[in-house]
């Protein structure tokens, strides 16, 4: 079944895992700094040229509608669907009599309406709400709504803090939790939702000390001389993604290897396994967007569609099973491009300076409510209609402005303050620790992994919940899995 990751996805996935350790390695490593300029900074793909142009963004303006509402929705889908292509034609269908009839229609060329995955639920209840009108005008049939990276990776941390972060693990050396007391991050919250930038700001970090901690073991026993072949010995060694082996096994055929016993299980080693392959699969998603990367994008996807499923974040599953299968066999080759390649938004005319369209949109929301504060008492419909089509020019007035006045301007991208201070005590407190030493026995008090994330999914029942899923999407396919 081509939703799930094969074994050239699983290839590829480490060979990105490999070159992002490299680049914590060279940074961190000083015996290894000299080999910066043989680190390959930026994944190339075969648009790497045009994406890393700068995106011509035109604002809309602002539709005075509450999208919580259904008719509301349709509403505003139906001012979206004014943008898209459609030509006039005849429809003719054979009546049960054995009569024609003949009646006119729009043959529409659908274009994407992209958002969070609530703005995309509440889109696809306006389409099947408006599925039994007359014409694909009408059924709103131009526009094919799909989920957002920014709001995904956002998903994504959500689930790993379930897996991961307690705050009953104060006292437990080398979670989440009990790194984020050390060293007094109270802007990182239980829930990444309420505070994204921070929470990855602090995954970084930990991510960071995690590989050179790893490094350092591998190091201790070995002499390895260039960083591409530590981080491949890291990937090796301590990656738990390995969906070939012990991951995606079908337990009905392995009944006499899931009583595993919980003695000779190292809890604290595995959950710094887990850290770091999800850490490196959050930060390999990340990177793919800041490169513009498509076909990395959708690969992931397939891997996200996992992690969702095992932490029951059911709507993000059900959209990555929607997702791959119109990349796979739904989408026409112009729909799939757009799919795959106008994910993104350029604002500074880089390579790897792309970020996801709806965290862009965030953007732009921000700057037009600046803008709103700033009117007073002249807030009317029209003037804020005026403020959002105009927002493009303000922007770019903006930054002309403060580049006469020598003045810095105001970057798409946020800040990264050094962290080596706070790395430096997250190193040492998982060496002492000893995190990536094998110690049967071991396990944290209020965090107790048996296995690994992925090594809770059941093959079989995942393969029956894929075929059900793919029947509501493609009620006329034959399934067949191996």
């Amino acid at each position: 079944m081509q939703l799930l990751p094969s074994t050239p996805d699983l290839n590829n996935l480490k060979e990105d895992f490999q070159i992002l350790i490299s680049r914590i390695i060279v940074k961190h490593l000083k015996e290894y700094s000299g080999q910066s300029k043989h680190i390959q900074w930026h994944i190339q793909h075969q648009y790497s040229k045009e994406i890393s142009s700068k995106s011509n963004v035109v604002p809309l303006g602002v539709l005075f509608y509450n999208e919580t509402k259904v008719d509301e929705m349709c509403s505003i889908m139906e001012s979206l669907q004014q943008y898209v292509p459609v030509k006039p034609c005849a429809v003719t269908e054979t009546l049960p009599n054995g009569e024609d009839f003949t009646y006119d229609d729009f043959l529409a060329h659908p274009i994407l309406l992209r958002g969070d995955l609530l703005t995309v639920l509440r889109a696809k209840g306006a389409q099947l709400l408006r599925s039994n009108h007359e014409n694909a005008i009408d059924c709103l049939d131009g526009l094919l709504p799909f989920a957002e990276d920014w709001h995904t990776r956002q998903s994504l941390l959500k689930a790993m803090w379930k897996f991961l972060f307690a705050s009953t693990s104060l006292a437990d050396q080398g979670t989440l939790s009990q790194i984020k007391n050390l060293l007094h991050r109270t802007a990182v919250p239980s829930d990444p939702a309420d505070n994204m930038k921070g929470s990855e700001d602090f995954l970084l970090m930990v991510l960071h000390a995690h590989v050179i901690a790893a490094a350092k073991v591998i190091l201790s026993s070995a002499q390895v001389s260039t960083a591409t072949e530590l981080a491949k010995l890291i990937v090796d060694r301590f990656v738990t993604i390995n969906l070939t082996s012990n991951v995606l096994r079908d337990r009905s055929s392995s009944s006499c290897s899931t009583a595993t016993s919980t003695e000779s299980v190292d809890g604290v080693h595995l959950y710094a396994k887990e850290l770091l392959s999800l850490g490196l699969l959050w930060h390999a998603y990340h990177d793919s967007v800041k490169e513009g990367d498509g076909d990395r994008v959708l690969r992931y996807w397939k891997f996200l569609l996992l992690v969702f499923k095992v932490s029951q974040c059911h709507h993000y599953s059900k959209e990555a099973v929607r997702l791959l299968l119109n990349d796979l066999y739904i989408l026409s080759p112009r729909q799939r491009a757009q799919l795959r390649w106008s994910r993104f938004v350029n604002t500074r005319s880089q390579l790897g300076c792309n970020i996801a369209g709806d965290l862009h949109m965030e953007h732009i929301i921000r700057r037009i409510k600046t803008v709103l504060r700033n009117m007073g008492p002249n807030i009317t419909n029209s003037t804020i209609e005026q403020a959002a089509k105009s927002i493009g020019m303000i922007n770019h007035v903006c930054t002309v402005f403060e580049h006469e006045m020598a003045r810095k301007p105001i970057s798409g991208n946020h800040s990264y303050p050094s962290f080596e201070k706070d790395f430096e005590i997250v190193l040492k407190v998982l060496e002492d620790k000893q995190v990536f030493h094998q110690q049967p026995g071991r396990t944290h008090l209020a965090i107790k992994l048996g296995k690994g994330l992925l090594e809770k999914i059941d093959l079989s029942v995942l393969k029956e919940w894929l075929k059900k899923k793919t029947r509501e999407i493609l009620p006329n396919c034959n399934i067949k899995t191996s």
